[in-house]
């Protein structure tokens, strides 16, 4: 799937990094489950979900890949591939502009396992 955020465009790619975003996002698992329309625009074959949170957007799906995975997705633009270490929990160090992003995301699209460790960084 591409996500859009405002003017940056981020493809998640394989179906393994929108069933990973579906399982840890009950907002997304809702919004990935409804048929597209034959009508959708597509980017590179793979249909747009508008997301209107630039620019937390980059910090929020940082944070959503950082696991045990090293799941490496593709992004456009000069968004460099995921690193397994991007949001840890304390007492590693943030800034509260990633912390802010995540938390303001993780709750706006239920993702709990980010809201409690961004509240722990509080």
């Amino acid at each position: 799937i591409v996500l859009q955020a405002g003017d940056r465009i981020f493809r998640v790619a394989g179906s393994l990094a929108g069933s990973i975003l579906a399982a840890r996002s009950t907002v997304f698992q809702d919004m990935l489950s409804i048929p597209q329309p034959e009508s959708q625009p597509l980017i590179v074959g793979c249909p747009i979900v508008v997301l209107h949170d630039s620019p937390d957007a980059e910090y929020f799906l940082r944070a959503v890949f950082d696991s045990d995975l090293s799941l490496s997705c593709s992004f456009h633009a000069s968004f460099s591939p995921i690193l397994a270490s991007f949001f840890e929990r304390p007492p590693a160090r943030t800034t509260f502009a990633i912390l802010s992003g995540v938390l303001r995301l993780g709750i706006k699209y239920d993702v709990a396992y980010l809201r409690r460790r961004a509240l722990l960084h509080l």
